[in-house]
């Protein structure tokens, strides 16, 4: 995915800061400020660099500010993996290619943005900039890996008088924003994919290159505007062609691509058979541009025309 230099996509999620659901009831409670002091531990102590996939990864935490309503994140991600750069000249349509070294990769970083106020429930507000290898998995993950020291766990004594150890762990999931049905009452059902794959990225629905390995893979294309009728129709059929795909091993992913009356396309994965799937709904993200200064691919500070506009969406949310 390459990134432009006039806008940037935001995804709005929900993080819970939780024990494990299994603790006992004596357990301790975690909150926000358990995982910011381990990233600024962490931080603080160089030990806040995760390398992953075959050492050809690394992610870490490289700035943590703060205001009275949010924590402010720098994500950054290094990927050794990706080609030498290439770049066109759209004059003269000649093309430059520059070389990596042995030991460089590609270097991406992202905002996070964290509102301290919990919801009624204890989760958390999280909107994060997309980036390549920077996504709500892999996020929760780092997030996971980094609290997962001897020196973050809290001791507390069961009823017996022997000290269990404890330590927090994360929920982040996606904002629901419009179901189905709403948003096909104010755009076009595009087309509706079936996938039996091998593999995914570890990366999930947040990255492009959802699949990595396909098995079978088969579109059906509508590209109209359908009626809630017409798509509960479109929607029962969906059984015969997944079926035809499916296997007790590896059942058949089903996507849902609807194009908005401003031209924007969102993709989303649904469940067949278990719920009305006009009532499922998209997972929210948001456009964000008109920046005076280009976006670069990775941030040495924080940007805080990009945080008054993420602040802005997260205002807006419920």
């Amino acid at each position: 995915m390459s990134l432009s230099s006039s806008h940037r996509w935001i995804l709005v999620g929900k993080l819970l800061v939780r024990n494990n659901k299994k603790s006992a009831s004596f357990a301790p409670q975690f909150e926000l400020d358990s995982l910011i002091h381990a990233l600024r531990d962490s931080s603080h102590n160089h030990d806040h660099y995760k390398v992953y996939e075959n050492n050809t990864r690394i992610m870490y935490c490289s700035i943590i500010e703060e205001d009275e309503n949010y924590y402010k994140l720098i994500i950054e991600v290094g990927d050794k993996d990706i080609a030498d750069a290439a770049y066109l000249n759209f004059q003269t349509g000649q093309s430059r290619n520059i070389d990596k070294e042995e030991d460089e990769g590609g270097h991406y970083s992202a905002h996070i943005l964290l509102k301290k106020q919990k919801d009624s429930i204890g989760r958390h507000i999280l909107l994060l900039e997309r980036a390549p290898g920077i996504s709500f998995t892999s996020v929760q993950r780092y997030f996971r890996w980094v609290c997962n020291k001897e020196r973050f766990k809290e001791y507390v004594e069961d009823e017996k008088g022997n000290k269990k150890s404890y330590l927090p762990t994360f929920e982040l999931t996606g904002f629901q924003s419009k179901t189905i049905r709403e948003a096909l009452n104010d755009g076009k059902l595009q087309d509706i994919e079936f996938i039996k794959h091998s593999e995914v990225f570890p990366d999930g629905l947040d990255e492009e290159g959802l699949i990595q390995a396909v098995d079978y893979q088969a579109k059906w294309e509508i590209r109209r505007s359908v009626s809630d009728e017409e798509a509960n129709k479109i929607f029962n059929l969906l059984s015969p062609f997944k079926d035809f795909f499916n296997d007790n091993d590896d059942p058949t992913k089903i996507f849902v691509k609807i194009k908005a009356s401003n031209g924007s396309e969102k993709k989303t994965e649904i469940t067949h058979g278990k719920e009305e799937v006009l009532e499922q709904a998209f997972i929210q993200n948001e456009v964000v541009n008109n920046f005076e200064t280009p976006l670069p691919q990775s941030y040495e500070c924080i940007r805080e025309d990009m945080i008054a506009k993420m602040v802005l969406l997260a205002s807006n949310l419920d």
